[in-house]
């Protein structure tokens, strides 16, 4: 379970950024806002790092896309039959996950005017 003060930074992140990316390593989640300014959230986690981090995952999931649960299966296929929607790709790349990084890049729908990733 995540703690309260890191669940109030991760929705605030999510609010200010653009792309956020999850390194299980150091424990961080780091956001890139629209000014192209890295934030940065230390993880707090209470137990065991690897149910944490699926913790943050799964709220990013919720709060991005609004959706439970069977999203890694949905952008495994978008990625290979290259599917995803414009409305869509500003979306996945808040996610942190390396699936919609690669569908947001395989889509014949990217506008490299309007995302820019620098990560």
């Amino acid at each position: 379970m995540l703690s309260t003060e890191d669940i109030l930074k991760l929705n605030v992140l999510i609010a200010t950024s653009v792309a956020i990316r999850i390194d299980t390593y150091k424990l961080v989640v780091v956001g890139l806002n629209a000014k192209f300014k890295e934030q940065v959230i230390d993880l707090n986690p209470t137990g065991d790092s690897d149910v944490y981090i699926k913790a943050v995952k799964k709220l990013l999931i919720n709060q991005i896309l609004g959706a439970m649960g069977g999203y890694i299966s949905y952008l495994k296929r978008w990625s290979r039959i290259v599917e995803v929607a414009s409305s869509n790709l500003a979306l996945l790349l808040k996610l942190g996950e390396v699936e919609a990084v690669v569908a947001v890049s395989n889509t014949t729908n990217f506008d490299k005017t309007g995302l820019v990733v620098c990560y």
